[in-house]
């Protein structure tokens, strides 16, 4: 079981914030590039991610695979994700939004790390992503110890290593917290 479980409204919340930014070329590989970073960038500055569940180094870089199979799901069912729709115009169909979007869900924290990532990233080609992401210390660690897999998962607590952004006490802050959630969860409370 991952640390975080995956948040499917935040899910679609965070979709829905990313594809109202008028990113060119956004499709479910850029999501998923840009819901990692954002998810990084929230965990090491306030212990917990935006969307959680579990991550895994693929061939392609790291991904949030809750998030990333909702969306292939989606896309090969032919249905929208609550007013995300697909364009299949594209040999990448790009996610659109339609009508307002509604990231009601969202905390002002989880919106400007969405933000900060979508300006920083965004424009950036699906090359440069990969190239960015497979630089991250947390997948080169998980890549090289995958062992023959073409898929390894990730600890959330390696996202913290290395990362400049990272807040001092935030990672231990996040285990404790796990720590007791476990517990209280194995029905010893």
């Amino acid at each position: 079981m991952p640390l975080f479980p995956f948040n499917a409204d935040k899910f679609r919340a965070a979709l829905h914030f990313l594809a109202g930014q008028g990113l060119p070329e956004f499709d479910k590989y850029r999501a998923v590039k840009l819901l990692f970073l954002a998810d990084k960038r929230h965990l090491v500055r306030f212990g917990r991610p935006i969307v959680g569940g579990i991550y895994r180094a693929l061939p392609h870089g790291p991904a949030p695979v809750d998030a990333l199979d909702a969306i292939s799901a989606a896309q090969e069912g032919g249905h929208e994700i609550d007013g995300i729709e697909f364009d299949y115009g594209f040999s990448y169909p790009r996610i659109r939004l339609r009508g307002a979007a509604k990231t009601e869900q969202l905390s002002e924290s989880e919106c400007e790390a969405l933000q900060e990532c979508a300006q920083e990233y965004g424009r950036k080609s699906f090359a440069e992503l990969r190239a960015l992401t497979h630089s991250l210390p947390e997948y080169e660690r998980a890549w090289a110890d995958r062992g023959p897999a073409n898929a390894a998962e990730m600890r959330v607590e390696d996202f913290f290593e290395e990362d400049p952004e990272a807040l001092p006490g935030v990672k231990e802050a996040m285990l404790e917290d796990a720590s007791i959630r476990e517990w209280f969860e194995g029905g010893r409370g």
